[in-house]
């Protein structure tokens, strides 16, 4: 009887006219951070023995550390329907193509999930699978500046395309997309507080991006596509003026400060394309700083990130 009485004043409460515990007698547990989370991801992906399995716990783990802001959460949903995204795979030596989904896609980014992508063997695979996804989507009509992902929820490998394995072609057989390994990323105890910039940074942009040589590279380089399709524009734009006066004054000034500064070199056209672009674009980052990254005449920012436009890079 004496147990029935404490089971029922525990769960009432204390009665009036009893002490009451002060409410600094009750600790309160602090809310669990990024690299709690990242933690916890790593332990489940212990017992996670299937590709699917490890999805879901990254799932997971998005709506735990990004789930919290309205835009994150639509990008969270973007990627859950990523897997409905159907495409038509090149397959040529059948005669045509296969219909084919990626695991993940959604806007600009690809993701192949596998169980382990340790040996080399199953990296190839995830990465012929990534071959395949870009090759669909480009025979589709999409230009997209693709971020390309194989993982396995531990180890992670980012690759964007050389531009030069398709520019100019009106269709792609997966075989020919050259891919560009950019970054990894493997997740441990020890590493686990780098995840959530890992990931911010390829799949969400929510923080400014630091103008790293390795960023720089990935959004601007020659495996991007926005170099790929500017390149392809300013070499149309060369031919079609090679005979004008002022084109040629400035090709014969380019050779010559070259061959000053290096003596023997490629003094193509193309080589003088490639560097018309890295001029226009030193131009426009030295601007960015100078002006606060404000345009006047667009009213907003001059170079933003280029998957997440709200996100630019950050100035030091």
């Amino acid at each position: 009887m004496n147990d029935w009485c404490s089971l029922r004043e525990a769960a009432a409460g204390p009665w009036p006219g009893r002490g009451r515990h002060p409410a600094s007698t009750f600790a309160t547990m602090p809310a669990p951070t990024p690299l709690d989370h990242a933690r916890d991801f790593l332990r489940h992906l212990e017992t996670a023995n299937s590709e699917a399995a490890r999805k879901e716990q990254f799932i997971t783990y998005l709506n735990q550390v990004f789930g919290t802001d309205d835009e994150n959460l639509k990008l969270i949903q973007e990627f859950n329907r990523g897997a409905e995204h159907q495409l038509r795979i090149p397959r040529p030596e059948r005669g045509g193509s296969a219909a084919g989904r990626a695991d993940t896609q959604y806007r600009d980014v690809i993701i192949e999930f596998e169980r382990d992508i340790k040996a080399p063997a199953k990296l190839r695979h995830a990465e012929k699978q990534l071959q395949d996804y870009f090759a669909a989507n480009y025979n589709a009509g999409r230009r997209d500046d693709f971020r390309l992902l194989a993982t396995d929820g531990v180890r992670w490998r980012v690759y964007g395309v050389a531009a030069e394995s398709y520019l100019g072609k009106a269709a792609l057989t997966a075989e020919e997309v050259a891919l560009c390994p950019t970054e990894s990323f493997d997740l441990s105890p020890d590493s686990a507080g780098g995840l959530f910039g890992f990931i911010d940074r390829h799949l969400f942009r929510t923080q400014p991006q630091q103008p790293t040589l390795d960023n720089i590279l990935f959004d601007f380089g020659d495996s991007s596509a926005l170099f790929g399709t500017t390149f392809q524009a300013l070499k149309l734009a060369y031919h079609e003026a090679a005979a004008r006066p002022e084109l040629k004054v400035a090709y014969r000034e380019w050779r010559t400060f070259m061959s000053l500064a290096y003596g023997s070199f490629d003094d193509s056209p193309d080589v003088f394309v490639v560097h018309t672009y890295l001029s226009v674009f030193s131009k426009l980052m030295a601007y960015e700083l100078l002006s606060a990254g404000q345009n006047p005449d667009l009213g907003g920012p001059l170079l933003t990130g280029i998957r997440q436009p709200a996100a630019g890079y950050a100035r030091s």
